[in-house]
């Protein structure tokens, strides 16, 4: 039997440990290598799977970009309301056309207290001008100039009345004196311009004056009326002994009112 010596024998068996012990070494290496790089790949899958699930907020956060358009056409909404609010402006700008140059309402005067009376205030409504006096014959006609102010007022009527002394010297109060006996006697809240003179020559009103050139008519007495349409373009004439419920008069007030500008 072949012997081997017993020194031989442990290096042979160190060279063997030693062999086998790297091989094993580098084996377990290796396996912690692969298992590293395996986790590195998981990791890099995870990392996509982040990646994605960002885009994904992103994409929702698009559609919250979206949500917000809505709301701006929410605000176009409103713009719609502002062309209606401007529908609305453009009505009320038509609805009454200004008063011309030549109008009864273009002029101005004064009232009874000595305030300026700008006429083109009754634009619009059908007025009856009415020159009154205290000391008349026909000065209860107050009372039914006063009813019909009152009757007709809401349609778009009024009566202006404008004291003058013209006629046998029947209006000589002052301004408070006519305010007084008109409030106390006939309860008048009609409006009332200063005292004037309606006749031809010097001092006449430039009231009457126009009154004249579109009628060819001034009052011959107290209480002559001129019924001047809401433009102020036309007026009618009518006598001083034509009562306020006469019927011509009152069918020609009617059919006034019912014109509109």
């Amino acid at each position: 039997m072949f012997r081997v010596p017993a020194r031989r024998l442990a290096a042979l068996s160190l060279c063997l440990f030693v062999a086998f012990g790297c091989d094993s070494q580098g084996h377990d290496h290796d396996h912690d290598h692969d298992h590293e790089h395996g986790d590195h790949d998981d990791h890099d899958d995870h990392d996509h799977d982040g990646d994605g699930h960002a885009d994904h907020d992103a994409e929702d956060h698009d559609g919250h970009d979206h949500a917000d358009h809505d709301d701006e056409d929410h605000d176009g909404h409103d713009h719609d309301g502002e062309d209606h609010d401007g529908h609305d402006d453009k009505d009320g700008d038509t609805a009454m056309a200004p008063a011309t140059d030549n109008s009864f309402y273009a002029m101005t005067t004064e009232s009874l207290s000595g305030d300026a009376l700008d006429l083109s205030d009754f634009h619009g409504k059908v007025t009856l001008v009415v020159n009154v006096a205290s000391e008349c014959g026909l000065t209860p006609q107050y009372k039914g100039l006063q009813a019909m102010h009152e009757e007709l007022s809401g349609e778009g009527f009024s009566v202006l009345a404008f004291p003058s002394n013209d006629f046998g010297g029947q209006e000589p109060g002052s301004p408070e004196q006519i305010q007084e006996f008109c409030s106390a006697n006939y309860g008048v809240s009609f409006p009332m311009a200063h005292k004037v003179q309606t006749k031809d020559g010097a001092g006449q009103s430039p009231i009457y004056a126009h009154l004249k050139k579109q009628t060819g008519e001034l009052p011959s007495w107290n209480f002559g009326k001129y019924l001047i349409s809401r433009d102020g373009s036309t007026i009618q004439y009518f006598d001083p002994r034509t009562t306020p419920d006469d019927s011509a008069l009152r069918t020609a007030i009617k059919t006034e009112l019912g014109k509109t500008l």
